[in-house]
């Protein structure tokens, strides 16, 4: 399915108006136009305060019904608002979307598949409202259910206008005002959407902002590099992986995204022959190279009913002209278990099945692919058979 293709009809190119307009001097200097980055502990107190007409839930219903009278601040506080809502977490992704993408991996869809899709999709946004990327895929489903001209394929259009808008308006993408991001797998979206490649990513630090920058290879607008900063992402990392290993808003998921460069562990609640839900107790930051003979990886102390991993990048040889990405896996206990794992393109942002064979027992475990490749999903842990 050509993503790029279908984006055409959306008709969302504010994103890249505004930063290839304001990243020129012609328009830098006009003052008719000025970022607005979110003022976080402002909105904390407006969208908890039950008497603000910014109070989240009265925010939401009216997103959900695709409401034109909601403004800028309105949509500003909806997007920007969510980290504090107590199901908050830029890492993981929520079970509906988990369902959807499951679904597009069919080789053909029916209508009632679109249909459903829309459902779910539907679901999604209630618990996150703020989720670009299950906006979009309400857009898909609603135009292959209804068309393209159905006034329910135009809500769903509407409600990721409304939260382009809203993002839009944190800044022009530069290094001096960088677009804020409450996800930092939507960066990702928003490139692909708008049809600009990345060369790589890089975390940098500017003027007290934490951003992602990607260096963009040629493309139609002229532009050079994207800074997306993701500060009240890397707040909730800190608050519940680094400085805090035993408690994390990520339990009894079935699934977890897990990007390029990240030591995690897994812990199984209940062990099932199917779909078990575990807690992920660690996903932090490795910046160092992986190599699958490094003895130095894994505690030998062992602590029973963990699944120990790291996915990143092969340590250079001189030997091989390019790195691979390892995902280096290991249990802590005589238990055999399976789970099923996707892989993502860095650049076609396609999600694909691979051929893993889980963990067994305490025996190391290593599976490599060529470079290209930015996150690895785990999902479906099961005893194995």
């Amino acid at each position: 399915m050509n993503i790029k293709r279908i984006f055409l009809f959306l008709g969302i190119t504010l994103f890249c108006q505004v930063s290839m307009m304001a990243q020129t001097d012609s328009v830098a200097s006009d003052s008719a136009w000025k970022p607005m980055p979110p003022d976080y502990e402002w909105m904390k107190a407006a969208v908890g305060d039950k008497s603000s007409q910014y109070y989240y839930p009265k925010l939401k219903k009216r997103f959900l019904k695709a409401d034109t009278t909601l403004d800028i601040q309105d949509l500003r506080c909806l997007y920007y608002g969510y980290p504090f809502q107590p199901d908050f977490s830029p890492y993981r992704a929520i079970d509906e979307l988990d369902e959807v993408r499951n679904m597009l991996q069919a080789d053909t869809m029916t209508h009632a598949d679109w249909i459903k899709v829309v459902e779910l999709a539907e679901k999604g946004l209630t618990r996150k409202p703020s989720d670009i990327i299950m906006c979009w895929y309400k857009i898909m489903g609603c135009y292959y259910a209804y068309g393209d001209e159905d006034a329910r394929t135009d809500k769903a259009r509407l409600q990721l206008n409304m939260l382009m808008a809203a993002i839009s308006s944190s800044g022009d993408a530069s290094a001096q005002y960088p677009i804020y991001l409450t996800s930092v797998m939507q960066s990702y979206f928003i490139m692909d959407m708008e049809g600009v490649r990345p060369k790589h990513q890089a975390l940098v630090y500017i003027d007290k902002k934490i951003c992602d920058a990607f260096p963009l290879e040629e493309n139609e607008f002229g532009l050079d590099t994207l800074y997306f900063e993701i500060g009240i992402c890397i707040k909730y990392w800190d608050n519940n992986f680094q400085k805090n290993e035993t408690t994390t808003d990520l339990k009894k998921v079935r699934s977890v995204e897990i990007p390029l460069g990240s030591h995690f562990l897994l812990k199984p609640t209940k062990l099932k022959n199917n779909n078990s839900r575990f807690d992920v107790i660690v996903l932090e930051d490795w910046n160092e190279p992986l190599s699958m003979n490094d003895s130095t990886l894994f505690s030998t102390k062992r602590t029973p009913g963990i699944i120990e991993g790291y996915f990143g990048q092969e340590a250079a040889d001189s030997a091989e002209l390019t790195k691979h990405v390892l995902l280096i896996t290991k249990g802590s206990d005589d238990d055999l278990l399976d789970f099923d794992t996707e892989i993502r393109g860095q650049y076609s942002r396609i999600w694909e099945k691979t051929s893993n064979h889980g963990v067994f027992g305490t025996a190391k475990g290593v599976e490599i692919w060529s470079s290209g490749y930015d996150a690895i999903r785990i999902s479906n842990i099961r005893k194995k058979k």
